[in-house]
């Protein structure tokens, strides 16, 4: 039940993505993201193949939806799908891997967890505004779009881990 639990809030987080980019465009300099955070909180018994291909397809769908550029957010997922091991091993520790416990705020702590959300919301931002600017912004306008959108998916992020881990 507990994982057919997580697959619901996951779809339904998905199409508040979709909802949040296409009828909450704040600004060119802010990008809303809640998606690295699903990518983090799949079940640890998920191996990095399986999360790579959840990652590419959840990515599509959200650019099919949403009406962006093909493939910058697959590509930026796939990023975070890739690294997810390693982090959650450097961030959370390789005894909860091998205990295959699921990542959950009561037992990590709200630390670990901001640690390992800014962690892999950087990487996804990092891919999406170079990949998104493709060299035609300056520095500083994507350095201050980095900077307001990690602050601001940060948060939401938070708030998608506590509703995500709230029956974990």
């Amino acid at each position: 039940m507990r994982r057919r639990a997580f697959w619901v809030k996951f779809a339904v987080l998905v199409v508040a993505q979709i909802l949040i980019c296409v009828y909450l465009d704040l600004s060119t300099r802010i990008f809303i993201s809640i998606l690295p955070a699903l990518i983090l909180l799949l079940p640890i018994k998920t191996r990095t193949i399986p999360a790579l291909i959840i990652a590419f397809a959840t990515g599509f769908v959200v650019d099919l939806l949403a009406g962006s550029t093909i493939g910058i957010t697959s590509a930026s997922l796939l990023v975070c799908a890739l690294t997810r091991y390693s982090l959650i091993e450097s961030v959370f520790g390789q005894e909860l891997v091998i205990r295959s416990e699921e990542l959950s705020l009561s037992r990590q702590g709200w630390l670990k967890m901001s640690t390992g959300l800014l962690i892999i919301l950087a990487e996804f931002l990092l891919v999406y505004i170079l990949f998104d600017s493709a060299g035609t912004r300056t520095f500083i306008f994507n350095f201050v779009k980095f900077s307001l959108s990690l602050l601001i998916d940060f948060l939401l992020c938070f708030a998608v881990t506590i509703f995500i881990c709230s029956d974990r």
